[in-house]
């Protein structure tokens, strides 16, 4: 019981550490996929974690979820900065289309006349 509180402590741990280095642009993919990797390790220790008996473990266990606040408010963080860059390639998708073709939403049939003479 007490390795499996401690795995999961030193997993919490790093996943602290690595959410609280600054990220670049062009290195955001690996950091994203080290964070999904790391929450998918302590997803598997607590699932099988028991609840803690010792006042130790009890501290740990505490440690543990102050940690996990703060990590839940950073990815928060990085989801938004995410879904901000989305939109963002959105609109310039939406930009780029309209001004290769800016008649495209247009649909008027002006002009149109159809001789019925046979």
């Amino acid at each position: 019981m007490s390795s499996s509180l401690d795995n999961l402590y030193d997993l919490t741990k790093s996943l602290y550490d690595h959410l609280q280095t600054p990220v670049m642009e062009s290195e955001r993919e690996g950091y994203i996929e080290k964070i999904d990797g790391l929450l998918e390790q302590r997803e598997e220790i607590l699932s099988a974690l028991q609840p803690p008996n010792t006042a130790e473990e009890k501290e740990r266990a505490l440690r543990i979820i102050q940690m996990n606040e703060v990590i839940d408010e950073k990815l928060k963080e990085i989801k938004h900065a995410i879904m901000g860059d989305i939109r963002g390639l959105r609109m310039k998708k939406k930009q780029a289309n309209h001004y290769a073709n800016p008649y495209a939403n247009l649909s008027s049939m002006d002009g149109t006349f159809y001789d019925k003479k046979k």
